[in-house]
């Protein structure tokens, strides 16, 4: 079983994935006092338009409202609103090529620019889109390896705004990866392999 918590200051987000025989997943939006208002996604999972094979990271976006889901094993993340959880749109299929997803499980938003940043965990690379222009692609960085800007399976993303950076979990490198989040350009990492 996974399970992640994102707390905002409106509502708390909870994302449970059971993987069994089944993948059931489902995302809970609580209120301040930690009571279920909204429940995303269904026990049986699927393919279908707010359903999820695997639910992963989230990330709420304060300018348009909007929640963003991932939805790992159907290689896409996708928006609801926060008020309604009413699905919005999706964006991301199953591919190598520039664009593709496999296997995403983080994302953040990069508010200063209106960009959503995508751990795009199985290629091995980091995905930046734009929230205004429909998810167009803006850049996207990385390939299976050790030296700079090569990942194994990168797990987590987050935003530092005042710094204009993007910090990478490099899961299996043992690390984090911080680059330009304008550009993509590495800037530097630090962590190692160890014991402690």
């Amino acid at each position: 079983m996974n399970c992640m918590i994102r707390i905002y200051r409106a509502f708390t987000v909870l994302t449970i994935s059971i993987s069994c025989l089944l993948t059931r997943s489902l995302v809970y939006l609580m209120d301040r006092d930690h009571r279920i208002t909204r429940t995303l996604g269904t026990l049986d999972g699927g393919s279908s338009d707010a359903e999820f094979q695997s639910a992963g990271g989230v990330a709420f976006d304060p300018e348009s409202g909007l929640l963003y889901a991932i939805d790992i094993y159907n290689h896409r993340v996708q928006a609801f609103s926060s008020d309604d959880g009413r699905f919005v749109g999706k964006f991301g299929s199953y591919g190598k090529a520039p664009g593709g997803l496999s296997n995403p499980e983080a994302i953040a938003i990069d508010g200063k620019r209106s960009h959503i940043v995508v751990a795009d965990t199985a290629n091995h690379r980091v995905q930046v889109r734009s929230l205004t222009d429909e998810f167009r692609l803006v850049f996207e960085v990385g390939q299976q390896g050790k030296g700079p800007l090569e990942f194994c399976n990168p797990t987590g993303v987050a935003i530092d705004s005042e710094r204009d950076r993007i910090l990478v979990v490099d899961c299996f490198n043992n690390r984090i990866q911080v680059l330009s989040a304008i550009d993509g350009t590495f800037l530097s990492e630090f962590g190692s392999d160890g014991d402690q």
